[in-house]
Formats: C-alpha cells, structure tokens, sequence
C-alpha cells in the first residue's frame, strides 16, 4: 500500500503529457499489485499462491516502468521505488514457493 501510495507521488512529479501514458500505466500497477493480494487473502491457500505469483508480475511491470521513468527523466528520483518493488517481487516468489502443493508422501 506504501508503495502504492509513493507511486502517485512520484507521478505528480511527471510532465503532464504523462497523464495517459506513463502515470497512468505506473499508477494502475501500484493499485493492481496489493489489490490482487487483498483478493488472494480470501481465495484459499491455492487462491492465495496465485495471488503471490500475480503480483509478482505486477511488481516487474512497475520495474520496468519505474526503469522507464529513470530513463526518460532523470530528475524524477525512482530509485528507492525500483529497490522496493525488487524487494517485494523476492518476497512474493519466496512465499509462492513456500505454498506450492506438496508432492504426496510415498509408503
């Protein structure tokens, strides 16, 4: 939600040309990502892992994005972001591991 909350900051910082592109774009992925955990929350273990595994991809598109941003303006300080959603994507493929199925016990 902190990161969420961060990536509208960052955004107010863009050229309002951005508005429907790059903002837009950082914005919906920061939302999507602890969205889709909240949903996953409720779904089951199974439901749960997906969630993990989904957001994970939302947190590298923020990356990329993030990537992007540093790239085209690089006044606009995204470093502490990018570290951040590095980190969150570790921990979400850490835990969908950690609820993969586990293979039956043989006899």
């Amino acid at each position: 939600m902190r990161l969420a909350a961060d990536i509208y900051q960052i955004t107010s910082q863009l050229p309002a040309t951005e508005r429907l592109g790059i903002s837009t774009s950082l914005q919906t992925a920061a939302v999507q990502l602890p969205t889709v955990l909240a949903v996953g929350t409720k779904s089951g273990r199974s439901g749960f892992r997906q969630a993990c595994i989904s957001g994970r991809q939302s947190a590298a598109e923020l990356e990329t994005l993030l990537i992007l941003v540093q790239q085209i303006y690089p006044t606009v300080p995204v470093d502490d972001l990018l570290n951040e959603s590095s980190e969150i994507q570790s921990v979400l493929f850490n835990m969908a591991k950690r609820l993969a199925p586990k293979p039956p016990k043989t006899v």
